[in-house]
């Protein structure tokens, strides 16, 4: 076998967990878990969860950009779009439409080993996901019509990620280009627009017959079915596929062995400039490929490194040395090697302190391996994180499939055991190995006007810069403390019960549902008053009040009180809307005593420190000059100026830079006593819960809060216009972000079922304008439109990301939909195709407690019984196409506005 060609056959995959005999067999990694091997290879994973009534046909693909041959760069994911583009036996659009009767949502990812096609259903209609994902990966025909159109969709999607500087925008591609020679990561996964638009059709197929062979794809399904069944239509649909007979060409086949990045000897650096406002880096290792040992000690790293209010970037680069504004870890991991990536974001003076403070973190992890309250907290995040993921099938099935596709499906279940038993000594070795000066790749992507003095201008100064703060050396010799990993309790078994509505001898009500599925809780509690009392002078005041208040309590800073939090695998946030604000709160049931504690002490003893006021108001400038470097939001932020002018909607929530920095400590607290008040305050609860204990702590903590109802603002209507009114906004972007808006709803209830379905046959993969401006023209990547509405008038926005030369087309496309809604009335064929999309998406929607406690606290909010769902279900079914046209003509009028972000011409 040629190990750079060959992808891995029977043997080299066979493991302990999928019996080669054709059948299901239960698994012993799991109750309600079963496996099984087709004859062609093909494994399968099927576990039944029964906690709603939804289901997931999952199917995951050994292909992706790393595998790709040179001049096959990008199509990985070139054929994941193609894929829904037509069959032998389905035509383009078909996916859509069948997905949508089923009441279904799907999407497809492609990665760096793998690619992915999942669709969600509601339960008893399972068959026709399978059937879809059965179909797509070895019978599509690569229509050279379709697939000449489908080149400049894919060239739309990268410069639409070329435009953002952060995340996974153009810095991670430059990052990645930068950090590896020799290894694939070093191609973008969307490939170059000059591969995209050159390789032939029969280029393309060859990749794709050596990629989906059976042997090399696992089929995952989990929900509400029992595993016979669902194995009998997975058998049926799947089993006739075959491995192709021809041996692909090289210079066309799947690359199953690709070369690793080797050692460096020296730092790199690139440096770029743009119409940015904010300053940002990324800095970039290679990484361990996965193994037992590599993957748990890397998910402590990251843990102590970046996830939550206690992890070492945020508590001492952004809150204590006040150096960065933002920041994400990011990491990939394939079977060779893998790729870790810091993501910071702050201005050109304080960015060289930043990268210095950055790695100096580093350097003490390879020195200490972290403190042993460190790793117990990150033992008990992952533990978090890993029944949290369980509340949804597609968590579920992501888990299970990915780690199968590694060729180690009990990851899935064990990794948080696994994490147990890192120790200090491991994680000191492994971040020695990993975090080496000569090891890093730093790009710099400053405004062009910048005065980038003191910056890194090549290698040998970034090497100087960082001398001091990352070393070459190893890991510290730390002795090796022995750790016992807990059991991770993995049955989804239990009660369910309805919500019940009371209200505490406080005043306060509360709405709580029981759900003994898993042993977790979320909890929100909020008031009416968020941004819609705000004036011109107080904007921002609702949002600043909520960042502080859960910065310090009951004389535990921010640090103490998070780092108790997250070590019982809780977690509270503030939460701020336009209409009403609130804290939300999760965690874990056998670890709620100390947690719910902190949320009495953030409820009526928050502290309100004068140093985390000026902290969260600087934040929330910063916050202001990034939202000019994302031209969707910066479009958005100007729709809202022109529709709403001075008025509560039409500022950002976090205020304005004219407002921020006048607002004070009174007024924080002011603004917190005025809407912290037991008679307006909304509870919802949901998870495994004893309401007999629960209430009663809760009514406690809410007693001693001031008496009183919060008053609820009325904001008052939007702007009116009789013309349109255009603004242009310049920028050295690639694409152009084009919006249209008029004045929405006037309240939330206003032809609330009619507007829902409106947008549904509007908006998908099955909607009108991925059809017209996507499917038929190639206009863009991404279409839609939204509404909001609230205590104040609403909005409603149209929206396309095309390019520049296009933007004409695109504009004319999207209001001839519009109108087009307005003048013919929807055929009653469609109109049932939205119902069944939305009444099923409303289920799919609805499986966790976070999905169902967001729901229940809006409705509360505006009014409603916290569970609507089956109100609302009726009352979508009672919607005629008259209906859908007087929406329409509410919406879509003259006067509108128009935001275009495009290009400096």
């Amino acid at each position: 076998m040629d190990p750079t060609t060959d992808p891995p056959g029977e043997s080299e995959t066979m493991n302990n967990d999928f019996h080669p005999d054709g059948q299901i067999h239960p698994c012993e990694l799991c109750p309600g878990l079963f496996t099984a091997r087709l004859a062609n290879g093909l494994r399968v994973i099927i576990r039944e969860n029964h906690r709603a009534p939804v289901a997931i046909c999952n199917v995951w693909v050994g292909a992706g950009s790393n595998r790709e041959p040179a001049a096959l760069r990008g199509w990985s994911h070139g054929i994941e779009h193609l894929l829904f583009k037509g069959t032998t036996r389905r035509g383009e659009g078909d996916f859509a439409r069948e997905v949508a009767e089923a009441g279904g949502s799907t999407n497809a990812g492609t990665g760096y080993e793998s690619t992915n096609y999942h669709i969600t259903v509601p339960a008893n209609e399972l068959a026709v996901a399978v059937d879809i994902l059965s179909d797509v990966p070895f019978h599509s025909t690569f229509e050279p019509a379709a697939l000449d159109a489908e080149r400049e969709v894919l060239v739309h999607e990268n410069h639409m990620y070329d435009d953002v500087p952060f995340g996974y925008g153009i810095t991670w591609r430059w990052g990645l280009d930068l950090a590896f020679s020799e290894s694939p990561y070093r191609h973008p996964i969307g490939g170059r627009d000059e591969n995209l638009r050159e390789r032939s059709r029969e280029q393309i197929m060859a990749y794709w017959r050596s990629a989906y062979r059976p042997d090399n794809m696992v089929v995952v399904a989990v929900g509400d079915f029992t595993a016979e069944d669902a194995f009998a239509l997975i058998r049926e649909k799947f089993a006739t596929a075959s491995r192709p007979p021809e041996t692909p060409a090289p210079e066309t086949a799947m690359v199953a062995s690709p070369g690793a990045e080797p050692r460096h000897d020296g730092p790199r650096l690139r440096t770029e400039k743009g119409d940015i406002k904010k300053c940002y880096a990324k800095l970039v290792f290679s990484a361990p490929g996965h193994g037992d040992d590599p993957d748990q000690v890397m998910a402590v790293i990251n843990q102590i490194l970046s996830e939550g209010r206690s992890s070492r970037i945020y508590r001492e680069i952004q809150e204590t040395k006040h150096l960065i504004d933002d920041f994400v870890v990011m990491g990939e991991a394939g079977p060779r090697e893998g790729v870790f990536v810091i993501d910071l974001e702050t201005d050109t003076q304080r960015l060289p302190a930043a990268m210095r403070a950055v790695v100096g973190v580093l350097e003490d992890l390879k020195r200490t391996g972290g403190t042993d309250e460190e790793l117990e907290r990150a033992r008990v995040r992952v533990l978090r994180a890993f029944h949290f993921g369980a509340e949804t099938v597609q968590g579920q099935a992501r888990l299970m499939g990915s780690q199968a596709l590694l060729d180690d499906l009990e990851g899935a279940f064990t990794f948080p055991a696994r994490i147990g038993r890192v120790t200090r000594g491991k994680v000191a070795e492994l971040a020695g190995q990993v975090f080496a000066r000569d090891q890093i790749s730093v790009v710099i992507y400053s405004p062009e006007d910048a005065d980038t003095a003191g910056h890194p201008t090549d290698p040998d100064s970034l090497a100087d810069m960082l001398k001091d703060s990352l070393t070459n050396d190893g890991g510290g010799e730390i002795a090796s403390d022995t750790v016992t990993g807990f059991q991770v309790m993995i049955a989804l078994g239990g009660e369910v019960l309805p919500f019940v509505t009371e209200t505490l001898s406080c005043g306060a009500e509360i709405c709580y549902r029981i759900d003994r599925t898993l042993p977790v809780v979320t909890l929100a509690v909020t008031s009416v008053g968020g941004a819609c009392g705000e004036t011109a002078a107080t904007s921002g005041l609702t949002s600043l009040s909520a960042s502080v208040q859960v910065k310090g309590a009951a004389g535990m800073d921010s640090a103490v009180l998070h780092g108790r939090l997250e070590a019982a695998g809780a977690s509270i946030s503030p939460v701020t809307d336009r209409d009403f604000t609130g804290l939300i709160f999760s965690g874990l049931i056998d670890r709620l005593d100390g947690p719910l504690n902190i949320l009495a002490d953030i409820i009526g003893r928050a502290d309100f420190a004068a140093d985390e006021i000026e902290q969260e108001r600087r934040l929330a400038l910063e916050e202001l000059a990034s939202l000019e470097d994302n031209p969707l939001q910066l479009g958005v932020v100007k729709l809202r100026e022109m529709l709403y002018g001075d008025h509560p909607y039409g500022r950002p929530l976090v205020g304005t830079s004219e407002s921020l920095p006048r607002l004070d400590r009174r007024q924080v607290t002011d603004a917190h006593s005025a809407v912290w008040r037991p008679q307006a305050l909304q509870i919802v609860v949901s998870g495994d819960i004893h309401p007999e204990k629960l209430l009663p702590r809760l009514d406690k903590m809410l007693t001693g809060l001031p008496a009183g109802v919060a008053e609820r603002p009325d904001p008052g209507p939007a702007h009116v216009r009789r013309d349109a009114e255009l603004v242009r906004l310049r920028r050295r972007i690639n694409q152009c972000v084009l919006l249209v808006g008029w004045p929405g709803p006037r309240n939330p209830d206003e032809m609330r079922p009619a507007r829902m379905l409106y947008k549904e046959i509007l908006n998908g993969q099955s909607g009108r304008l991925f059809e017209e401006l996507r499917n038929r023209r190639s206009l863009c990547y991404n279409t839609g439109v939204m509404t909001t509405a609230g205590f104040g008038q609403g909005m409603f926005l149209g929206y396309v990301l095309t390019a520049p030369e296009s933007e004409d087309a695109a504009r004319e496309t999207l209001l001839a939909e519009l109108d087009r809604m307005v003048d013919e009335p929807v055929a009653a064929e469609e109109l049932e195709r939205a119902r069944a999309k939305l009444c099923g998406n409303l289920a799919i929607g609805s499986q966790s407690n976070s999905s169902r406690i967001s729901r229940a606290m809006r409705n509360r909010v505006y009014g409603r019984p916290a569970d609507d769902l089956g109100d609302l279900i009726a009352s979508l079914q009672a919607v005629t196409p008259a209906d859908i046209q007087a929406v329409s003509a509410s919406l879509v009028r003259s006067g509108r506005c128009e935001v275009v972000v495009g290009p400096r011409e």
